[in-house]
């Protein structure tokens, strides 16, 4: 039998190593799914000052938290790996000689084919040295609000003035998550499916078949519509064809048609059918993630611009 944690360095290899490569300064660290660590990349050893025996089968919070560590943000980063959710923070971590560093830290859930959790991979890069210890914890909570107000300010919802203009709660709301309408009748594929939305920034809202989906259509925008191709009561197809078929500007969400019977000719059926992209089970993570990235944010585009539209307009696909 392949031990967990082999599984889990597969996986980690195969949709966040070959991202973290590009920046020789990127730390990477595998843990499995009780947390525990069991790998860690050459930079992780060069910056942080940890060897293998320092770190394998210890939790990372216990080498690389401490006094001036925010509990705030580590009980937040508990909770998104007791849920087995994604997380981004920045968080004052501690070398081994005993210096503080700032890291800019984005933890990823892992799973098998099973749709298991198979463990979390930490992506991190130093953000800055040499802040006071006593200022850690305001420190990271203003850099947490500076970066949404930055985020909002860019996206011209957010004044910077009390009393005026999009509360922050609202700018929140309207910058996170994507907003993905997944189909699929299969429950473990489902969960494997939402999993990895999740991971890519995503709320999921689930049908089983695809008049649900026509139905959750009606009742609600999306920025991204994950369609399984078969299913019973109404296939993907046929759901994509009548979106595709509607007189508002809904027919344009972009749509992910998934397929578990991949031959020849499978990808013009289904993009002809009105799927953007095309993709075969088993799902590859990092082309599912990186496909849904990219679909979701023009989906959000096109929502935005569409949310107050002009009478009898319809935008160009």
């Amino acid at each position: 039998m392949v031990p967990k944690y082999d599984r889990v360095l597969r996986h980690a290899q195969e949709a966040l190593l070959a991202k973290a490569s590009g920046s020789a300064q990127t730390i990477v660290l595998v843990t499995d799914a009780d947390g525990l660590t069991r790998w860690a990349n050459g930079t992780f050893a060069s910056v942080m000052g940890y060897g293998t025996e320092d770190i394998a089968g210890r939790m990372p919070g216990e080498f690389l938290e401490g006094p001036a560590t925010d509990p705030q943000a580590a009980a937040a980063i508990g909770r998104a790996l007791r849920a087995a959710m994604p997380i981004e923070t920045r968080i004052l971590n501690y070398k081994k000689n005993g210096a503080v560093i700032w890291l800019d830290l984005e933890i990823l859930p892992f799973f098998d084919e099973a749709a298991e959790l198979a463990g979390f991979v930490y992506v991190g890069h130093a953000a800055g040295e040499g802040e006071a210890a006593e200022r850690a914890p305001d420190t990271a909570k203003q850099f947490q609000l500076t970066k949404l107000q930055q985020k909002q300010q860019a996206a011209g919802a957010y004044d910077g003035v009390s009393g005026g203009g999009t509360s922050l709660a609202e700018c929140l709301l309207s910058a996170y998550p994507y907003k993905v309408l997944v189909a699929e009748d299969h429950p473990i594929n489902l969960k494997l499916v939402v999993a990895l939305l999740q991971a890519a920034g995503c709320e999921a809202r689930c049908a089983s078949n695809g008049v649900e989906a026509l139905e959750e259509l009606e009742r609600a925008s999306f920025d991204l519509i994950v369609m399984d191709s078969q299913m019973p009561v109404m296939t993907g197809i046929e759901a994509i064809a009548i979106i595709r078929s509607r007189h508002d500007w809904k027919r344009c969400t972009p749509i992910l048609s998934l397929t578990a019977h991949a031959m020849r000719g499978a990808e013009e059926y289904h993009t002809s059918a009105g799927a953007d992209v095309y993709m075969s089970k088993p799902l590859r993570s990092d082309c599912f993630i990186g496909a849904v990235k990219g679909l979701a944010q023009r989906g959000r585009d096109l929502r935005e611009k569409n949310s107050r539209p002009a009478a009898g307009s319809l935008p160009a696909r």
